[in-house]
């Protein structure tokens, strides 16, 4: 029977703020009180908000990973994986996928990504002609292919999906999504039978540890998928992880 400690609020918060601390020493941003002095709905798009969205993610990993508990709400719908609503899975003796929120936040990431955002061709008028417009699609398809130059080095996307839209107070106005996975078998051919949607925006998961993910031996010619915890964010609408093949992980090394 294994020791259950329990933490008190106090301790609770102590142990946050050393994490806070970290973070935001980290990233080089004043943690101070009146370095924060603005307004809500300036705060919820700031920086500041992103590094506390980071510290947030990394204190309840920690606590994941290093205590047993079934105090956590989470926003899990079904069964199969323990996160932030009380649930206590061994209830039930059904085998436990333990997932963690993903900081996403880097900023050598999010320049790489403006890049490649600034790369596509958005005309202003969004009408039939813009829905229609396969040649668009193709040239932006293959400008999310294109080399970028950062920090002296070439940089080339393997795996992305982008997502632009415009929202207006009651539905979204309209919607452009590129989805680009890489795969390293000649075999694979995208057919119409029905199934093209799981090697194009469809992706399988990959449920083992992620250090034993170069020796996956599923399809290791296409990319996964990482389980996450699904929930809101006033920084991130969604955070997802997509690894490449692992046939390229193993081959460079990248483990």
């Amino acid at each position: 029977m294994a020791e259950i400690e329990v933490m008190d609020m106090n301790s609770f918060l102590e142990s946050f703020e050393t994490v806070f601390r970290y973070v935001f020493e980290y990233f080089n941003i004043p943690a101070d009180r009146k370095s924060m002095n603005m307004r809500e709905e300036d705060f919820h798009n700031s920086v500041y908000m992103k590094c506390v969205d980071i510290a947030r993610g990394l204190y309840y990993g920690s606590l994941m990973c290093n205590y047993y508990t079934n105090e956590f709400a989470t926003y899990n719908n079904n069964q199969n994986s323990i996160g932030y609503e009380v649930y206590d899975p061994l209830e039930y003796g059904e085998d436990v996928i333990i997932t963690a929120p993903i900081p996403t936040y880097q900023d050598f990431i999010e320049r790489l990504g403006d890049y490649v955002i600034n790369s596509l061709e958005m005309p202003v008028p969004r009408d039939v002609h813009w829905v229609r417009n396969v040649e668009l699609t193709r040239r932006n398809v293959l400008h999310l292919l294109e080399k970028i130059k950062l920090k002296h080095q070439e940089w080339v996307m393997l795996a992305g999906r982008v997502s632009l839209h415009e929202e207006d107070k009651y539905e979204t106005r309209w919607r452009d999504t590129y989805d680009l996975w890489c795969c390293t078998s000649e075999n694979e051919t995208i057919n119409d039978d029905g199934n093209a949607r799981y090697l194009t925006i469809e992706l399988e998961e990959y449920l083992g540890e992620l250090k034993a993910y170069p020796d996956n031996t599923l399809k290791p010619w296409l990319c996964k998928d990482v389980k996450n915890i699904n929930g809101h964010s006033e920084v991130f609408g969604e955070t997802s992880l997509v690894l490449p093949p692992s046939e390229i992980v193993s081959f460079l090394i990248l483990n």
